[in-house]
């Protein structure tokens, strides 16, 4: 569950600092936690694909880059 929380948090912060584009894009800092996401995982585990999803229906393209718990910390201290 604290993973989905980071995630989520990564994802209102992007929202909130992304400028207006062409295409809505949100790009997601996230954090290998098996089974709930992971880059190792088919379609990136099912905590991904309920972001995915939820982003997909308010018209975002979601995209997952995949770091150290470390530089997700700092990326959402920023």
């Amino acid at each position: 569950m604290r993973v989905l929380k980071v995630i989520i948090f990564t994802a209102i912060i992007s929202c909130s600092t992304m400028g207006v584009a062409s295409e809505k894009t949100v790009s997601l800092a996230v954090l290998n936690w098996e089974p709930y996401v992971s880059e190792n995982l088919e379609t990136f585990g099912f905590g991904s694909q309920i972001l995915t999803a939820a982003f997909n229906r308010a018209g975002y393209k979601v995209t997952f880059n995949f770091m150290p718990w470390v530089r997700v910390s700092i990326s959402v201290e920023k």
